[in-house]
C-alpha cells in the first residue's frame, strides 16, 4: 500500500542489465519496506483500495473499517496515514485530482491505538501525533498509551454490555487525546473549537488475544466495529471521524451475525491483493531499487496484468531458466509459491521474497553468468523455505487458534509429514481442518488434502512424488474460488 513518484524510466535496450550493485540495492530497500513496525520509508504504493479511501471520503472526513489479512499492509497502511498528519494531505498523496476546496474535509490524523510491533522509531511518531492532536484542539497532554491500554483490557475483565463498551470506547479516543471528560462530549467539544479529528486505530489483534474464544472480547470488538461507527454516523457536524484496522479473522469471530455484510459494506477498502496489483508492487519496489525496467510512460497505474509481466523480464527473466526451458513463467511461479489456497496474496510475503532472492542472487551469481536479470532462477526457488517460516512464525504470534493446529502438525512423525495427506494419518480434528481450510492452509481433493506451498516448507511436509506441482496445485485452488 505505497505510492511511486517517478516510474516512466524504460529499459534502454537489451544489453546486460543485471550487477550485484543492483541486487544489493533491491535487497536493501525491500528489507526496509518489509515491516511498517520500522518506520523506515515514507513512501506507498496506492491500490485500489486506498484510492477508493481517498476518493470516497473527499468530501466529508472518513468513519469507516479496513479489513485486511495478517501481512496485507494493515500497519503499513496505519503509519503512512497517520504520517501525513491531516486528512486533507493524505487525499492529495494518494492523487486525488477533483477534490473540492470549498467542502471541509481537512482534519487532524489522530492515532490512537498502534500496534505492539512498533519499534522506538514508529513509537515515537505515534505519541508525538498523538501530543500534536491534543495541542492543536487546546486539550492538555494525553495520557501515556500503556494506561490507555489498560484501560481496555480493565473493561473486558467487567462483562460489559455493547452499549457500555461504546461509550468506553469514545472514552478512549477522549483520554488519547487529553480530554477528561466523558468521550461522547468529544464531538461538540471539536464543533465548538471548529476543529475536526480522524481517529485511527491498529493492532487490535495485541488486545484481543482470545478473540476466538471469549465472549466478552468479542462484544467489546463487535461494539468498536459496529456500534461505534453507527453513533459517529448520527452526529450531526461529523467533526469526529474513524479508521478502524481489523483484521479478517477477528472481525469473523466478533460480528457473527452479520459478519459477511459488514465485509461487504467494506470491501472497497479491503487491503486484498490479487495477480496485477502483486505484479505492480514487484515493478514498483523494483523501480525503488533503481531498477531499469520497461515500464510505459503514464507510470504503473495504468498497466494491465500481461504489461506488468513483461516490464518485469529484467528483473527475474520470463522463466525461472533460459527462454527456450521448460521451466515455468517467473511472474505466475512466484504468484502461486506465495499465494494460500484462498487465492490470497500478501505484500509481505511478497516484499520479503524480493529481499531474500536479492541476496541470495549476490552469493549464487557472483560471476554474473545471468545477464539479463537481476534475481536468479536458484535464489527464487531457494527463499521459498525461509519465506514460509517467517510468515509462519508471525501468524502464530497473532493468531493463537491456527498455533494450536500448526503446533500439532509439527509434532507429526516424519513419514506422516507429508502432502498430499489422509486425515487418519495426521490426527485433527475437524475443527483443526475447518480452520486450516478457512485460512487458505489446504486444500481437499477426495479423501487428500494438499498444503500450500507458502505453509508446506515452513511446516517441514515433503511432497509425495509425482504429485502435482507448485503451478498445478495453484491452478486447481483458483477453479474453485
Amino acid at each position: 500500500e505505497w505510492l511511486p513518484d517517478n516510474l516512466n524510466k524504460s529499459n534502454q535496450a537489451d544489453e546486460p542489465i543485471s550487477s550485484q550493485s543492483q541486487r544489493e540495492r533491491l535487497r536493501n530497500i525491500a528489507d526496509k519496506m518489509i515491516y511498517a513496525e520500522r518506520a523506515e520509508t515514507e513512501d506507498f504504493l496506492v491500490t485500489e483500495s486506498l484510492a477508493n479511501l481517498a476518493n470516497n471520503y473527499r468530501k466529508q472526513i472518513p468513519i469507516t473499517v479496513v479489513i485486511g489479512a495478517k501481512g496485507s499492509g494493515k500497519t503499513y497502511t496505519f503509519m503512512q496515514i497517520i504520517r501525513r498528519k491531516e486528512w486533507q494531505n493524505f487525499i492529495e498523496d494518494v492523487g486525488v485530482t477533483n477534490v473540492d476546496i470549498t467542502v471541509d474535509s481537512t482534519a487532524l490524523i489522530a492515532p490512537i491505538i498502534s500496534s505492539n510491533n512498533l519499534n522506538d522509531k514508529a513509537k515515537e511518531i505515534v505519541d508525538d501525533l498523538r501530543k500534536h492532536c491534543a495541542e492543536e484542539i487546546g486539550l492538555t497532554p494525553p495520557v501515556d498509551d500503556s494506561e490507555v491500554k489498560d484501560y481496555i483490557r480493565y473493561g473486558y475483565q467487567q462483562e460489559l454490555h455493547e452499549g457500555e463498551w461504546r461509550d468506553r470506547w469514545l472514552d478512549v479516543i477522549a483520554k488519547s487525546l487529553g480530554m477528561t471528560g466523558k468521550g461522547r462530549d468529544l464531538p461538540k467539544y471539536l464543533a465548538d473549537n471548529k476543529q475536526k479529528i480522524v481517529a485511527v486505530i491498529d493492532g487490535l489483534e495485541d488486545l484481543f488475544q482470545e478473540f476466538d474464544q471469549d465472549k466478552a472480547q468479542q462484544t467489546a470488538l463487535r461494539a468498536l466495529l459496529q456500534e461505534v461507527p453507527q453513533w459517529l454516523e448520527q452526529q450531526p457536524l461529523r467533526c469526529l471521524g474513524i479508521i478502524i484496522f481489523v483484521r479478517q479473522d477477528i472481525l469473523t469471530a466478533s460480528v457473527r451475525q452479520n459478519s459477511g455484510q459488514m465485509k461487504s459494506r467494506y470491501q472497497p477498502y479491503t487491503l486484498r491483493w490479487n495477480r496485477e496489483t502483486v505484479l505492480r508492487l514487484v515493478a514498483w519496489v523494483a523501480d525503488k531499487a533503481d531498477i531499469s525496467l520497461k515500464l510505459k510512460p503514464a507510470g504503473l497505474q495504468d498497466m494491465n496484468e500481461a504489461e506488468l509481466t513483461e516490464a518485469l523480464t529484467p528483473l527475474w527473466g520470463k522463466k525461472l531458466g533460459n527462454d527456450r526451458s521448460k521451466q515455468p513463467r517467473s511472474a505466475p511461479f512466484v504468484i502461486a509459491a506465495l499465494s494460500d489456497y484462498n487465492g490470497q496474496i500478501q505484500s509481505r510475503d511478497v516484499v520479503r521474497l524480493l529481499k531474500i532472492a536479492a541476496e541470495k542472487s549476490i552469493s549464487i551469481d557472483d560471476k554474473n553468468y545471468w545477464q539479463d536479470r537481476v534475481l536468479v532462477p536458484k535464489a527464487i526457488r531457494r527463499c521459498l523455505d525461509e519465506c514460509s517460516k517467517a510468515k509462519i512464525e508471525e501468524i502464530e504470534l497473532e493468531n493463537e487458534p491456527l498455533k494450536r493446529v500448526f503446533n500439532k502438525l509439527r509434532q507429526l512423525p516424519p513419514d506422516n509429514k507429508k502432502s498430499p495427506f489422509q486425515l487418519e494419518s495426521i490426527r485433527l480434528s475437524a475443527e483443526d481442518i475447518s480452520l486450516l481450510k478457512d485460512n487458505g492452509v489446504i486444500i481437499a481433493d477426495g479423501d487428500k488434502y494438499y498444503i500450500s506451498e507458502i505453509f508446506r516448507l515452513g511446516l517441514g511436509f515433503s511432497q509425495n512424488v509425482g504429485k502435482p506441482k507448485i503451478m498445478a496445485l495453484y491452478r486447481r485452488a483458483r477453479q474453485r474460488l
